[in-house]
Formats: C-alpha cells, structure tokens, sequence
C-alpha cells in the first residue's frame, strides 16, 4: 500500500510540475522512509480549523471531509468531499505556518498517510523544483476555495445541489445526506426539502453554466 501511496503523491508533484519527471527515481528513494502510516481506524479529525497543520495527509480510498463552521449560520459547511484518492491539507497554512481554514475529519477504517512539514522541507532541499509543484497546489486550492465562497453567495440552493450532481454523479449515494447537505451549504433540513419536492415535480434542479468546482 505504502508503494501505492508514493506513487500517487509523486504522480501529483509531477502533473503540477513536468520538470520533475526526471527526479521519478530520486523521488521514490527520498520519501520512502518519510511517508508513514497513521495507526488509527476509528473516525477522527486529522486537521483542526484555525490551527497551524504541520502534516499532509494522503488516503488512496474512504471518505473525507474537509468542514468549517458557516459564516451565517449555525451549520457547517463543507467545500471538500474527498472520495477518490486525495492529497489532504491546506496549502496555505501548511506551507507559510498560518491557521488552517477548515477541518479536516475522515470516516473509519479509512488508511491515511503522512509527512510532516519538516520532512517537506527536507524534499525541498534536496529537490527544489517539488517547491513549483506545491506552490501550484497552493493556488489551485486558493482559487477553488475562494470559487466555493463566491457561489455559496451567488447561486441559490437548488442550483447548488445541481452541481454537485453533476460533479459527483453516481458516487452521490455513497455520501450520507448530511454531508451532502454541507458541500451545497445549507442545512440538512433544507436539503430534504429540496429532494422532496424535485420528487414531487421528478425533475432535475437547473444548472448555472459556472461550474461549482465542487469536486476539486
């Protein structure tokens, strides 16, 4: 599994950086005796809102859910549902030491990895180019996040949830309503409300041609 994991997150490092490519070997070598497993299978919280992370996480299967509390309401919101493999962190507040914008909490039984910031910067040292490669993690998550914020206060809820479906698809079923009723932000409640009456009419929410970015 360990092998699965490298080859994952080293696959990431080069599809934001090509240069890397060449340092494919180097790489393997490097973070062999860094990335370590986190011994736990109960459900637990791997990254605390507000809090300066000192770890990136990495799971190849399970759900995660990276959460913060709503700036309007009492619920929270949910702008990650990571249900494919997933490089799991905030960027910003790993990589300049600043509180992180969201939690991070993933479900039982769910293998995670991890390499500390230390160890991130030793890889950087002794291949600087991984430095481009998290920078552009960096402003990917920056611009999704800000998209996210942006459409929770442009589009209403019903356009929301379309999104979401057309992003998740059949991998939908899969994610317990309160969860999906996080990502689209708004409260379980409402979400029933909504599915109900898209029953009631058996049709599908309109769709704004502005993607969500939803499962980014």
């Amino acid at each position: 599994m360990t092998t699965q994991v490298l080859d994952f997150f080293i696959e990431q490092l080069i599809t934001n950086c090509d240069t890397l490519k060449s340092f494919n070997s180097e790489l393997v070598v490097l973070l062999t005796p860094l990335v370590r497993k986190e011994h736990s299978t109960a459900a637990r919280q791997l990254m605390l809102k507000d809090h300066i992370p000192r770890k990136l996480y990495i799971k190849l299967s399970g759900f995660a859910l990276g959460s913060r509390e709503s700036f309007r309401n009492l619920f929270p919101v949910a702008p990650y549902l990571w249900l494919d493999p997933a490089l799991m962190t905030d960027w910003r507040a790993l990589l300049k030491k600043k509180p992180a914008r969201f939690d991070i909490s993933v479900e039982q039984h769910t293998d995670v990895y991890s390499l500390s910031l230390a160890d991130i910067k030793l890889l950087i040292d002794r291949v600087p180019e991984i430095k481009t490669a998290l920078r552009t993690l960096m402003k990917d998550q920056n611009t999704y996040l800000n998209s996210y914020d942006h459409n929770l206060h442009q589009y209403d809820a019903k356009e929301r949830y379309a999104h979401m479906v057309e992003d998740f698809g059949d991998l939908l079923d899969s994610i317990l309503k309160k969860y999906q009723a996080a990502h689209v932000g708004i409260a379980p409640e409402s979400l029933s409300r909504i599915l109900r009456e898209l029953n009631r009419n058996n049709s599908t929410p309109p769709r704004h041609p502005l993607s969500m970015l939803f499962a980014f």
